[in-house]
């Protein structure tokens, strides 16, 4: 009996400042990537030394109740899919209170995972009021004909009621547009593809296509509606590169469509922001740029010795950004019935910014669970409505026992 149960947990109290380009970020999202609340501090010591002060917890208990099954309760995050980025669901938000179903029998995984998440940031709020509350229901479903190709089909969907809870979303195996249409819902349901292919020797192909909503008769129409909201992302991965052991490469392609990801249900506190968009805490659940973008990757790993790892990352990226307060569909916050237009709905529409960036991450292992890191960060942000934003940046660093994380957009 004990041998089913495992758990999980860890806490992180930080004080740090961050790049320009986040603190950007931080002002206008009121929040902090992949944190929670937070406070400013302002050294006592140091006069020019201020930044945030911020907490982050993660546990899970989790219960293997069947040779194939296991359920699990926790406060985390997950990612679905085999690339640098997500389409579907990523890592890149605040941790979520979440029970987790999986099961795994044949060739076939099933997950489920119900989750209580925050439309706004506790920035927002006034004194000690507590955030409102929205959820999500998502199903993974993912097949293994052979060794070499594995298909999984992704739903999702985003919603909230004053003084219930939609039960109907808790049936694990139904599609929830069909949930939709017998309750007459206003909830936002996402729909998605991941695919992985061991196609050539030590190499893969993978692909995510997220589909947000479609109207067929709109698609080949030529009036770019701008309800066709989707993402697509394609890559490859190749593993001891130049026949070099231990080098790995991997190339990867991005983009989602305007208004992708975003809602129009509001509540009276803030009209301007959708409710039930595919965020928590002001932070996307997919891709950290939110739409309106196309992106490109190239990252390289080498871990030449058992002490030594670089990680080289090269970005560019491509974005449509709002100007003042007219919605082009980047921010996938924004209430989407205050879009431009419901046709000739085009990428990268409004100011364009191109963001270009090189990050070299290298880690030396001086004894167990202890590491030298160095880091250099160079990045460029040329954006039509804002000044160009430079960020350069060379950091040395301890740790102990702790991963790094990298905010890489």
């Amino acid at each position: 009996m004990d041998n089913r149960f495992y758990f999980y947990s860890n806490f992180h109290e930080n004080q740090a400042n961050f790049f320009n380009y986040i603190d950007n970020f931080i002002e206008r999202y009121n929040t902090i990537p992949s944190q929670g609340n937070y406070k400013s501090y302002q050294s006592s010591l140091f006069e020019n030394i201020n930044g945030f002060d911020f907490q982050n917890a993660q546990a899970y208990l989790g219960y293997k109740t069947s040779k194939h099954s296991l359920l699990e309760l926790g406060h985390g995050r997950h990612f679905i899919g085999n690339g640098i980025r997500s389409l579907l669901l990523s890592d890149f938000s605040h941790n979520y209170l979440y029970l987790r179903f999986n099961i795994s029998v044949w060739k076939i995984n099933y997950q489920t995972i119900i989750a209580e998440l925050s439309p706004f940031s506790s920035q927002q709020t006034i004194g000690n009021t507590v955030l409102p509350n929205k959820y999500m229901a998502s199903h993974y479903l993912s097949f293994a004909p052979n060794k070499k190709l594995n298909i999984g089909l992704f739903e999702t969907v985003i919603f909230s009621r004053q003084n219930q809870f939609e039960f109907q979303y808790l049936n694990p195996v139904i599609l929830y547009r069909t949930v939709e249409g017998l309750i007459e819902s206003p909830d936002n349901v996402l729909l998605g593809l991941n695919l992985n292919w061991y196609a050539f020797n030590k190499s893969s192909l993978y692909a995510q296509l997220l589909i947000d909503e479609l109207r067929f008769g709109e698609i080949f129409s030529g009036d770019n509606w701008w309800g066709n909201k989707w993402g697509l992302q394609l890559g490859i991965k190749s593993f001891d590169l130049f026949g070099v052991k231990q080098l790995d490469g991997q190339m990867e392609f991005n983009m989602v469509r305007p208004y992708t990801y975003s809602h129009l249900r509001t509540i009276a506190a803030f009209p301007e922001q959708s409710f039930s968009n595919y965020s928590h805490y002001n932070q996307a659940l997919a891709h950290p740029l939110g739409a309106n973008f196309a992106e490109y990757l190239l990252r390289f790993r080498y871990r030449p010795t058992n002490k030594w790892r670089f990680i080289l990352q090269f970005l560019y990226a491509r974005a449509g950004r709002n100007q003042g307060l007219i919605n082009y569909g980047g921010d996938i916050l924004l209430n989407n019935s205050s879009r431009i237009s419901d046709y000739n709905i085009d990428l990268f529409q409004g100011a364009v910014s191109d963001i270009r960036s090189i990050d070299l991450q290298s880690s030396f292992r001086l004894s167990y669970d202890l590491y030298l890191d160095l880091y250099l960060k160079i990045r460029q942000d040329t954006d039509e409505s804002l000044e160009n934003v430079r960020t350069n940046f060379v950091g040395l660093g301890f740790r102990f026992n702790i991963e790094t994380r990298n905010i890489d957009f």
